[in-house]
């Protein structure tokens, strides 16, 4: 499965003994060299490639440490508004998401 070329929200698996709040904090911290607090689950996006079951599951959180974000592991960070997420080449997975996420930008 290629996602090259998409945008994605940073994240990734979690290791034997993390939850997955604990995940996304050492992802944020490998994958942008931010250190963040992590909050409520928002929701879930699934998708299938093939017979592999792709699943994200997106959490409010706030950066504490590492206004400026590095991109370690991606060629581009973006800042982006809840219309230009729309615009954006997302993986499956991440496409059933984007309206909440939307939702959640406009309410702040």
């Amino acid at each position: 499965m290629s996602l090259a070329g998409k945008w994605e929200f940073p994240g990734g698996k979690p290791k034997a003994g993390e939850t997955p709040e604990t995940a996304l904090a050492r992802e944020l911290l490998e994958e942008l060299g931010a250190t963040a607090n992590i909050g409520a689950w928002v929701g879930r996006g699934e998708s299938f490639v093939g017979n592999k079951r792709i699943v994200l599951d997106v959490y409010l959180g706030e950066i504490e440490d590492g206004e400026e974000l590095h991109a370690k592991e991606h060629s581009e960070l973006r800042w982006v508004d809840s219309e230009e997420m729309r615009s954006l080449d997302w993986p499956d997975a991440d496409i059933p998401i984007i309206p909440l996420v939307q939702n959640l930008m406009r309410s702040e």
